[in-house]
């Protein structure tokens, strides 16, 4: 679980810019 998708999901969640992955 703990990967580029739960990275992924928390940019969404998060207000700040996303990741550029």
């Amino acid at each position: 679980m703990a990967g580029g998708s739960g990275r992924r999901l928390r940019c969404a969640f998060s207000p700040p810019p996303p990741l550029p992955v």
